[in-house]
């Protein structure tokens, strides 16, 4: 069985903070992988109670800081 693998992925970027709207789902392209690492086919995903704690600005400072906040990880 031969499956493809996608040259990009699709995420949730959070650049500042603020109501849901800030949130962006964005896509970019696939890390490379490397030796002794897999690649994960992911069919849904979610964002956490800390995730919208970090959206909110109640955890960190994206505010004018230049950061990114990746969702889930």
């Amino acid at each position: 069985m031969s499956a493809s693998v996608p040259s990009t992925m699709r995420y949730v970027d959070i650049t500042k903070a603020g109501d849901p709207e800030v949130l962006q789902v964005r896509e970019r392209a696939l890390p490379e992988i490397g030796d002794g690492e897999v690649l994960i086919k992911v069919a849904g995903a979610g964002l956490n109670g800390a995730d919208m704690t970090q959206r909110r600005g109640k955890r960190g400072n994206l505010s004018g800081s230049g950061q990114r906040y990746l969702a889930g990880l």
